[in-house]
């Protein structure tokens, strides 16, 4: 299937809004391709703002994402108001050994 999303950002591009269109296109994706794999290969800033959409944690706790980095999740059939849809699944990531993250 082709990818059908919003239009490419305006540049120059803010940080804020490049996490922001990143948080989007990641909560996107389980509706998108509900079965199946999905790979994304992206830069480090956007794989550290995967890492803290689904760590539900702020990105700046996301200290390092070096290249090559990995970070797989799952997803499940969503509860309540959207029940039946895909979501990731919080905490069930799986991260390569080198992305660090810091402690609250």
């Amino acid at each position: 299937a082709a990818f059908a999303g919003p239009s490419l950002p305006e540049w120059p591009e803010t940080m804020t809004g490049a996490m922001a269109r990143y948080t989007e296109s990641f909560q996107r994706l389980p509706t998108r391709f509900p079965y199946g794999h999905i790979l994304v290969v992206s830069h480090g800033d956007c794989v550290a703002q995967f890492v803290s959409m689904t760590h539900k944690i702020s990105k700046e706790l996301v200290y390092q994402v070096p290249y090559c980095a990995v970070a797989a999740a799952n997803m499940r059939a969503r509860h309540g108001a959207v029940a039946g849809l895909p979501e990731w699944i919080e905490g069930d990531v799986q991260l390569s050994e080198d992305i660090l993250i810091l402690q609250d």
